[in-house]
């Protein structure tokens, strides 16, 4: 399934390079945010699996709740309501 972060990868920087000037500073922060959470840009961690113990690595989020890849209980109600 294709991911909002997925179109801003694909063509925020073209969008900011032609748009950025006249956006708020508030939807310049929120491309931002949604480009770089779970990416490399922010980090991670490794983990090992209890069952295999293989290790995992998982990016770090950005902690924004209103990112539908950052784990919220509202992002998990209304994930439920699109069902």
């Amino acid at each position: 399934m294709i991911e909002v972060s997925d179109i801003f990868h694909r063509f925020g920087r073209e969008h900011l390079d032609a748009f950025g000037d006249s956006m708020l500073p508030s939807h310049r922060r929120a491309v931002n945010d949604i480009t770089n959470c779970r990416t490399e840009a922010l980090g991670g961690d490794y983990y090992q699996c209890d069952t295999c113990h293989k290790p995992i690595f998982s990016y770090h989020s950005c902690k924004k709740p209103a990112l539908p890849k950052v784990p919220h209980p509202a992002n998990k109600a209304m994930a439920g309501k699109q069902v």
